[in-house]
């Protein structure tokens, strides 16, 4: 009987140490394994310093640049993008994971920044008609922050398929925009 129960537990642990490795998300202080992340196009020149040692982040754009703030994760999810089957019938799952996170500023230099980012926006799209140019627009920005796509086969990351993108969070149905992409930050599975 005692020959059971160990080679139970001897059976069970791989089991268990692979559960607690791969299915907690990202650590907290994964986001400091950067030192600066950027925006895309229109917010290229928009970007966020990490200084691991004390946890915490400046903003810069064009002439702005915050005091050392917080940082706090909004929301993570997970997308599947495609299952495929191989001739033999075995089944791999490839997903996208997203973790948004936003700056703590303070409100001036949130009214600030947001101002001058908006300014950006309105310069970058003036003159195009499409809907989403004119969403961004209208929409108003409420803070700035981050987020990290992560591309995944089978639960796991794939090697170097991890980004980090800076961006605006905007007042609107609580979306992320990067300068190229709106993403929706709270998600219901």
């Amino acid at each position: 009987m005692r020959r059971l129960r160990f080679l139970t537990a001897f059976l069970l642990t791989p089991l268990f140490l692979s559960s607690c490795l791969f299915g907690q998300g990202l650590p907290n202080d994964h986001p400091f394994t950067k030192e600066k992340i950027n925006g895309l196009e229109i917010f290229s020149s928009l970007e966020i310093s990490l200084d691991s040692s004390s946890k915490t982040v400046k903003v810069t754009f064009d002439d702005f640049e915050s005091l050392p703030s917080k940082l706090s994760k909004i929301s993570e999810r997970t997308e599947l993008e495609r299952e495929v089957t191989n001739e033999i019938g075995i089944k791999s799952k490839y997903e996208t994971e997203y973790h948004f996170y936003k700056v703590e500023l303070g409100q001036s230099e949130t009214t600030l920044v947001a101002g001058k980012l908006h300014d950006k926006i309105i310069q970058e799209t003036e003159g195009k008609d499409s809907e989403s140019a004119s969403f961004i627009r209208e929409a108003d920005i409420v803070g700035v922050g981050f987020y990290i796509k992560r591309s995944l086969y089978e639960g796991k990351l794939r090697t170097n398929m991890e980004v980090f993108y800076a961006g605006v969070l905007l007042d609107h149905k609580d979306q992320f925009y990067d300068g190229n992409t709106l993403y929706e930050t709270i998600y219901s599975k």
